[in-house]
């Protein structure tokens, strides 16, 4: 970036600072409000603390023999990268920061509720606390699935093209299973793209 290159006399410390502030700045430029500006300096900030503890990281993995085993290091950094972006776009969502604390005490308490009451894992599992219907339950847990089984696929022949070796029926029955999951659970109303909100 041209702050990191303005920045270089400082060193690794400058190039830090310039992240924090280029991606405080864009998300600036989603809206001018401080949850945006939040938003994008938890990006910024999450990828310093990914560079300064690589070193780290990679004597904890080694330590642990975690490094040994490649799925369990994988399935690490994809659902910690996915936990703190989560983490992030409360702030992206909420309207103002006073509501975006709110919802961050309510995760807070709810994360100690649940270790307080662990024995009851049935109810954390019960579809109805999540305040949707049987049918929009299943859809969405069948959804990320077929998603996580193509990113699977994806990234064991390094292509996106994933039935391009598979014979025209099957590839004709993904195809039309493909379109009438969009037309079953689509949204095809009017709405005004999402930047013209902001």
């Amino acid at each position: 970036t041209p702050l990191a290159f303005a920045w270089r006399k400082a060193g690794t410390w400058g190039i830090y600072a310039s992240l924090l502030v280029t991606f405080a700045l864009i998300g600036l430029w989603h809206g001018a409000n401080w949850t945006y500006v939040v938003f994008g300096t938890l990006q910024g900030f999450y990828i310093v603390c990914s560079l300064a503890k690589k070193k780290f990281r990679r004597w904890l993995l080694a330590r642990t023999g975690i490094a040994k085993i490649p799925w369990i290091e994988t399935s690490l950094a994809i659902g910690g990268t996915f936990l703190f972006f989560s983490f992030s776009l409360v702030f992206f969502r909420a309207v103002s920061m006073s509501q975006a604390w709110q919802i961050v005490e309510k995760i807070a308490d709810a994360f100690v509720h649940f270790l307080t009451y662990a024995v009851h894992w049935r109810d954390v599992l019960n579809y109805q606390n999540l305040g949707v219907g049987i049918r929009v339950f299943l859809l969405v847990c069948t959804g990320i699935c077929a998603l996580e089984y193509v990113e699977w696929l994806k990234a064991k022949k390094g292509t996106p093209f994933i039935f391009d070796d598979k014979p025209k029926p099957v590839r004709f029955v993904w195809y039309y299973a493909l379109v009438f999951s969009i037309l079953i659970a689509g949204s095809f109303g009017s709405q005004a793209f999402i930047y013209f909100k902001f």
